[in-house]
C-alpha cells in the first residue's frame, strides 16, 4: 500500500496508526477536511 500511495499522492494518504483511537480519528478528520474543505458539499439529491 506505501508504494501505490508514493505514487498517487493525489488519491492516497498514508496516516500514523498509533495512539488513541481519538487522535487516529482526530488525524482522518483533518486530512478529510484539508482535502474536502469544511462546510456543506453539494452531493446528488440536496446537500450534505
Amino acid at each position: 500500500y506505501r508504494m501505490v500511495a508514493a505514487h498517487n499522492l493525489d488519491r492516497w494518504v498514508v496516516l500514523d496508526g498509533s495512539g488513541s483511537v481519538d487522535e487516529v480519528a482526530e488525524r482522518i478528520s483533518a486530512v478529510v477536511e484539508d482535502r474536502l474543505g469544511s462546510g456543506p458539499h453539494a452531493v446528488a439529491g440536496g446537500v450534505s
